[in-house]
C-alpha cells in the first residue's frame, strides 16, 4: 500500500496535527525550489505561522482544527463546514476565536445565535483575549 501525501492525527478534541510529505507533493526538483524559495515569506506573511508550520525534512508539519462531537444525544445534528482555519484561531485552539480587531467573531454573534443555534448572552465592551496580549475588560 502506498503512503498517503497527507497524514494527520487528532491531537485533542479541537487540534489535528497533520504533515505533508513534499516529495510526493512536489516530485520535480524545480517546484520544490520554488516552494523553498517561497517559505520564507510565507512564515512571515503571519506572526502566528512560525507557530503552526514547520519543515523537518521533506515533510511539511502544521496545525489545523476540526470540532467532531465524541458523544450523541437526541438533540438535532447540525453540519457546518467550515473552510481553513486563520492561523490566529489555530494558534488559540478554537476556531473563529476573534476578528482582526481583536473582539468576538461575527460568526458567534451574527450568524449562530440568530439561527437559534447558540444563545448565550454578549457583552460589546468585554473583549474575549486573554491579558497576555494586553487585552481584557474595557
Amino acid at each position: 500500500m502506498t503512503e498517503s501525501i497527507l497524514s494527520y492525527n487528532q491531537a485533542d478534541s479541537v487540534k489535528l496535527l497533520c504533515e505533508i510529505d513534499l516529495k510526493k507533493l512536489l516530485p520535480d526538483p524545480k517546484q520544490r525550489e520554488q516552494f523553498n524559495k517561497k517559505w520564507k515569506d510565507f512564515l512571515e506573511s503571519d506572526p502566528c505561522n512560525k507557530e503552526i508550520f514547520e519543515i523537518e525534512g521533506d515533510r511539511l508539519k502544521y496545525q489545523s482544527e476540526q470540532l467532531i462531537p465524541s458523544e450523541s444525544d437526541d438533540r438535532t445534528v447540525l453540519l457546518l463546514v467550515l473552510g481553513n482555519p486563520a492561523s490566529h484561531s489555530v494558534k488559540e485552539g478554537m476556531f473563529f476565536s476573534f476578528e482582526g480587531n481583536k473582539k468576538e467573531h461575527r460568526f458567534w454573534k451574527r450568524i449562530l445565535q440568530p439561527a437559534g443555534v447558540l444563545d448565550f448572552p454578549y457583552d460589546e465592551n468585554h473583549c474575549l483575549l486573554p491579558r497576555r496580549y494586553g487585552h481584557g475588560e474595557r
